[in-house]
């Protein structure tokens, strides 16, 4: 009975961890999203009306705007379900599937949108050459793995969430049901450090060295020109000067007059110093091979190493290249008043990587954790318990 009561109360105590563990996460993802949302709507809510529709040349900004007003709602869906858990003990399981469903909904328009559905418009309407179109696939690869990180890690505390209240025990993970979201997570990490290592490398084969016509020394107002369209909708310059019907195109004159991609921007990524590019990648890379190898070999004991890992991985990319990298745009110097106006809009880049970056390291470090929490929590149970036995069995006697 002592044994059965144990086993009732670590359960129970297991299941409240839980639920202030997803609310709290959830929390954070939706504040997460929410600063996103905002950064992107400001981006957008400027441009005239009659600019909206977009052209056969620009994608419409109307749906990269309302792309950040749903990123914004989901946030606010989650933020409310968060706060009702935990700091007013409002647990309703139909109004948390509600939120839930929102949230599932608002988030495959966001992904198919901004991630796969701009990107696709961009190599074909703006890209010339094959070299534009490998970077701006390689920039779609890259935005996948942070908004998948993003907005799948908001799905993931909310069906949690959503757990606690309807399902009860079905709320505590255990080992079987992580670890593959560790491998994914982790191999959203890899996608990501593999995307910023390649973008690097080509950009600096293909145009470190180049001549003073090149994209290092151009001038102002084709630096102007070229970053008009910044890849996954990040920005979009309307006021841009336009010398020819090409000028959405992000490509300036290169040696002997060829048209070459410009790499100073291929959102998500920055290359205005290609060294902290490729420098960042491979930091990356190495958390997420250290996560997927966990993951795959479910080893144990790892979660504070891998947090040592991945929070000084963490502290590099925000320090190295989401803060460092925009000191180095040719236009963040300039005395035009275009140019500063086009600088201040990619300013916001860093303001739009660093939640998705922060979510993109988050998700595996929380999931290895939770690998080691869950055989912590496993080593606790009573270990002569008869696990399917809902009652006392008592021995029978053979004597008559």
């Amino acid at each position: 009975m002592l044994q059965q009561t144990d086993k009732q109360v670590s359960t129970s105590t297991a299941l409240s961890i839980a639920g202030y563990k997803a609310a709290a996460n959830l929390i954070l993802f939706s504040t997460l999203l929410i600063v996103f949302g905002v950064a992107r709507t400001n981006l957008y809510d400027a441009v005239p009306t009659a600019a909206m529709g977009g052209t056969s040349m620009i994608f419409p900004p109307a749906v990269l705007l309302a792309s950040g007003v749903c990123l914004c709602a989901m946030g606010f869906a989650g933020l409310v379900t968060g706060f009702f858990h935990l700091s007013l003990n409002i647990r309703h399981p139909t109004f948390t599937l509600i939120m839930l469903v929102l949230e599932g909904v608002l988030g495959w328009f966001v992904f198919l949108s901004q991630n796969i559905a701009y990107h696709a418009f961009v190599a074909d309407k703006n890209s010339s050459t094959s070299l534009q179109k490998g970077l701006v696939m390689t920039g779609m690869f890259g935005s996948a793995a942070l908004g998948i990180a993003a907005l799948g890690g908001q799905f993931y505390f909310s069906l949690q969430l959503y757990r606690v209240h309807s399902q009860g025990e079905a709320a505590v993970y255990d080992r079987n049901y992580i670890r593959p979201r560790v491998v994914l997570y982790s191999f959203l990490v890899i996608m990501k450090a593999s995307c910023e290592i390649a973008m690097g490398v080509v950009v600096d084969q293909k145009f470190m060295g180049v001549p003073s016509s090149g994209p290092s020394t151009a001038t102002s107002a084709s630096i102007t020109q070229s970053v008009s369209q910044i890849m996954a909708g990040m920005t979009q310059s309307y006021s841009a000067p336009s010398t020819s019907s090409s000028s959405s195109d992000m490509s300036t004159s290169g040696p002997g007059g060829g048209s070459n991609t410009n790499p100073l921007v291929q959102p998500p990524f920055m290359s205005y110093k290609y060294k902290f590019l490729i420098a960042d990648g491979c930091i990356t890379l190495v958390v997420g091979l250290y996560g997927l190898a966990v993951g795959l070999a479910g080893l144990s004991k790892q979660s504070l190493y891998f947090a040592i890992v991945a929070t000084a991985s963490l502290i590099m990319q925000l320090g190295l290249y989401d803060l460092a990298q925009i000191a180095y745009s040719p236009m963040a110097s300039s005395s035009s008043p275009v140019d500063a106006n086009a600088a201040l809009r990619q300013t916001t880049l860093g303001v739009l990587l660093a939640p998705l970056t922060v979510a993109l390291m988050y998700m595996p470090m929380y999931l290895v954790a939770e690998m080691d929490s869950d055989e912590d929590r496993q080593m606790d149970l009573p270990q002569n318990e008869p696990h399917n036995s809902q009652s006392i069995v008592f021995p029978t006697s053979t004597e008559n």
